[in-house]
């Protein structure tokens, strides 16, 4: 006697199918491109002595011009390098990701991420470019796009990369910031997690909010009703400080509160954001990253 088939509403028939979407999902996780900010492993206090207590009281000397409505550059002009590429560069230097990386609109983080790179996904090097936080290059991908890849993140795998023009990057955008762990904040049994940030956009940052998510529990940035979301940072029981604002190419900290939470040597996800106007109105950029606790 031939014994029937399980029904496809059996308990084992549920199991196998919720395993199989557990499966899927972990697959797809792994395959999101992953990057740690630019200079999270340092700190900026040691070089930055005045930002100590007392707290500094922000007096604008200038005020400067901001206009209302900021006028975005051209697109042609932030995909395209001032650098001439010549079609006897282009197809000679071919670049191989070692990592899941994004690709931007230029040679930073805070760029418009344009093509996932995974492992082993290859594109034509069409200029490069590098400064201090390191080198990029500019490459085209089988599909057309333009756009920048960290060569920490790849490999030259044919060709000679000397021969590359050098590019010059596009302008960056109004709103763009860089962010990173400063240390762990102490004040008795207190403890706290404070952050950098470093304004690297065209517009003034005037309130920001921030959200950390460690093992097991999430904090939140805490600012009163009175406040508008200025900088404000706490290292001990007397060293902190406030800033209203960011000027273009300023550093800020912000303090989050971890009540009976030490998150030294844990990675956590850091979500900040940022905007031009307080209460986090007018132009805002939101980053989510994930960042060891030093």
């Amino acid at each position: 006697m031939t014994a029937s088939p399980a029904p496809e509403n059996s308990p084992w028939a549920r199991v196998f199918a919720v395993a199989g979407l557990i499966g899927l999902a972990i697959v797809i996780f792994l395959a999101i491109p992953r990057e740690q900010e630019e200079g999270e492993e340092r700190g900026f206090f040691g070089s930055l002595p005045g930002l100590l207590l007392p707290a500094p009281t922000y007096t604008p000397v200038v005020t400067p011009t901001v206009p209302t409505t900021p006028t975005p550059a051209p697109a042609a002009t932030q995909a395209e390098p001032t650098a001439t590429v010549t079609e006897a560069a282009e197809g000679t230097v071919r670049v191989q990701a070692t990592g899941n990386v994004w690709c931007r609109s230029g040679p930073a983080m805070y760029y418009e991420a344009r093509a996932a790179f995974q492992p082993g996904r290859q594109a034509v090097a069409l200029a490069q470019y590098e400064d201090a936080r390191g080198r990029y290059w500019l490459v085209r991908t089988d599909q057309g796009t333009r756009c920048w890849l960290p060569a920490r993140y790849a490999k030259v795998v044919q060709g000679d990369p000397n021969r590359l023009p050098q590019a010059t990057p596009p302008p960056p955008p109004a709103v763009a910031f860089l962010v990173g762990i400063e240390r762990v904040s102490r004040c008795g049994d207190q403890r706290g997690l404070t952050l950098w940030l470093r304004n690297e956009g065209t517009r003034l940052l005037e309130s920001v909010d921030v959200k950390i998510e460690g093992p097991g529990q999430a904090y939140d940035y805490a600012i009163g009703l009175h406040q508008r979301n200025g900088f404000e940072w706490w290292l001990t029981c007397d060293a902190g400080g406030r800033l209203e604002r960011l000027l273009p190419g300023e550093v800020g900290f912000v303090t989050i509160a971890t009540p009976g939470r030490d998150l030294s040597g844990e990675p956590v996800t850091v979500i900040v954001k940022a905007c031009t106007e307080n209460h986090l109105q007018g132009l805002c950029l939101e980053r989510r990253l994930l960042l060891p606790v030093p």
